[in-house]
């Protein structure tokens, strides 16, 4: 091949080609999976296949200034292989203790050893879109059928808490759970540890007694001790004060926030279950509640112990570093994009992350002519049907 010098809206707009065709394959996919058409799961299905959902930021350059930060939605999905007894489960707790403890301060200093590790992953791929909270589950199931989520003997899906996870869980695993099929669902146990700390700042203060009671605490979160964990959050709560009442100025869902959401759709529904959502320094009362309210929702997130005897990752760090790569390319204070544009400019950034040779396949078969993109003239006649066409002036968004 010729060296050839392009220039920047050159690049831009074979950019702009390329990423179209990438969403429009996928929703061509996502219409054919939902009509019963595949896709087909990998030759080799997995032992355990795991998928995290989570949110990264953009601006939508369609709001008013000061008003443009919204959230795309996104995933990333691996396998791993386990060792025969984590296959069964059968197997002692590897780690009954946790390996760190917190000082007075609620900073967290090593203690013990640290004996498991979450399993490594063999390949990961990723998806990410700007549509709204109803569409972001069909994109992921469809990812999900390409790895093998009906063929993988265990699936576990881990997060951080917010209702976009269980929600994406609840729809992407609907079919596996109706053929009675394994899904563990893991609560991050990073950002559970978080909630305990909020609730024993607000529970003591800087007191003696708040690392004691903090450590107790995480002791019994490590070892999946869920009971007794409710149990000790609400006596402590019951001594501070009665239970706000619910429709009180404050009261929200649970989960780490709203569902995230884009500028079509502004906020998505959220999943039963009504608790204080407020940070450690607002009213003790209210945050106690809080914490006991989210640990009891989540109560069958937070088996950390089973989890571990499974084999099973106990954190969501694949998908919040998969964030931080995405965001490199799409967010900043200085670029604001048409939606649109982000969404082929994060299934080009997907497709560049996904590490099972899928971008070398399809630029393979686009240089063989097995692919025609769309020309430019039917991203202007698009851009005739309401979508601006943006001028050659315009910032790369």
């Amino acid at each position: 091949m010729l060296p050839m010098k392009l220039g920047l809206w050159q690049v831009w707009q074979h950019s702009e080609r390329v990423g179209r065709d990438l969403v429009n394959r996928r929703e061509e996919e996502v219409k054919g999976m939902l009509m019963g058409e595949g896709p087909a799961g990998p030759a080799n299905p997995p032992d355990l296949l795991v998928i995290s959902p989570d949110g990264g930021r953009i601006q939508d350059r369609r709001r008013e200034a000061g008003e443009r930060w919204c959230e795309y939605k996104a995933a990333v999905l691996y396998r791993a292989a386990r060792e025969g007894d984590a296959r069964t489960g059968l197997r002692s707790d590897p780690q009954p203790a946790p390996h760190w403890r917190y000082t007075p301060s609620c900073g967290r200093v090593a203690s013990g050893e640290k004996t498991y590790t979450d399993p490594e992953p063999e390949m990961k791929t990723f998806t990410a879109t700007t549509n709204n909270i109803e569409r972001f589950p069909d994109q992921v199931e469809l990812e999900a059928r390409r790895r093998g989520i009906m063929e993988a003997d265990t699936v576990a899906v881990v997060g951080d808490g917010g209702d976009l996870v269980w929600r994406t869980a609840k729809e992407v695993c609907e079919a596996r759970r109706a053929r009675g099929r394994r899904v563990f669902e893991i609560l991050d146990v990073i950002h559970a540890s978080g909630h305990l700390v909020d609730a024993a700042k607000a529970a003591f203060g800087p007191t003696p007694e708040r690392a004691k009671w903090l450590n107790a605490r995480a002791a019994e979160l490590w070892s999946g001790d869920a009971e007794e964990l409710v149990a000790e959050i609400e006596a402590k709560a019951t001594e501070l004060g009665p239970r706000p009442e619910r429709g009180k100025p404050g009261y929200t869902r649970s989960g780490t926030g709203a569902c995230l959401c884009d500028s079509r759709q502004e906020a998505g529904r959220k999943l039963p279950g009504e608790v204080w959502n407020e940070p450690a320094e607002a009213d003790p009362v209210k945050v106690l509640w809080n914490a006991r309210d989210y640990f009891d929702e989540h109560r069958e997130r937070i088996r950390y112990d089973v989890f571990r005897r499974h084999g099973l990752p106990l954190s969501s760090s694949h998908i919040e570093s998969g964030i931080k790569q995405t965001n490199r390319r799409v967010k900043g204070s200085e670029k604001a994009w048409y939606l649109e544009h982000a969404e082929e400019m994060l299934a080009l950034r997907c497709l560049a992350l996904s590490a099972d040779g899928r971008w070398d396949d399809y630029f393979d078969r686009l240089r063989e002519g097995r692919i025609v993109l769309p020309t430019a003239g039917r991203l202007r006649a698009r851009a005739a049907e309401g979508l601006p066409e943006d001028s050659e002036q315009d910032e790369a968004a």
